[in-house]
């Protein structure tokens, strides 16, 4: 079966025709992650995200020949690529080194608005977690993300990523038969 009809095929969600155009590229792509990453496995998650927004997009694909599949599944690995690797340059450093400002109250503000025992317990725990931290900040003390993007040097996106995410840690932290926030 030639290239243009498994496209088409896998168009048509037809699972056969997404595996073996899965298998066709996979390691074309795998060469390609591995020229920029020295760990295997961050090589992988590059790739199966591009296979994923490669099926999930092929609508918008025009077919121009065989290579023209491998040139638009490698823009998705290349973005991938670089968001992996702008995450793993992303330097973390302990809390306590960041300038937050917060008043010398906190402790006893943070006491006042806790539900409970149990999630103080896990908030001073993990309170050297910087997703914690922005909960804390934005939950607890009411800043809003402005101001703890300004304290932390990180923009209202990355803010926001950390608040989500420090509520999915205490969440799996609270309830770990839960997979997530959102369920």
């Amino acid at each position: 079966m030639n290239i243009k009809t498994l496209v088409e095929e896998a168009l048509l969600f037809d699972a056969d025709a997404q595996q073996k155009l899965f298998d066709r590229y996979h390691k074309p792509m795998m060469q390609l992650c591995l020229k920029h990453f020295k760990n295997r496995e961050d090589a992988r998650e590059v790739v199966m995200g591009s296979f994923q927004a490669f099926f999930k997009n092929l609508h918008r694909f025009e077919y121009a020949g065989e290579s023209s599949v491998f040139k638009w599944l490698a823009g998705f690995g290349n973005v991938y690529i670089l968001r992996q690797r702008r995450q793993k340059k992303m330097q973390w450093r302990p809390v306590e080194e960041y300038d937050l400002g917060v008043p010398e109250d906190t402790q006893s503000r943070l006491e006042e608005k806790m539900d409970g025992a149990i999630l103080m317990k896990y908030v001073m725990k993990y309170q050297d977690n910087v997703y914690v931290m922005v909960l804390i900040l934005n939950v607890m003390l009411d800043w809003n993300h402005s101001e703890i993007s300004e304290r932390l040097r990180v923009s209202n996106n990355t803010s926001r990523s950390y608040l989500l995410r420090g509520k999915e840690f205490l969440q799996k932290k609270l309830n770990p038969h839960k997979n997530s926030f959102h369920d």
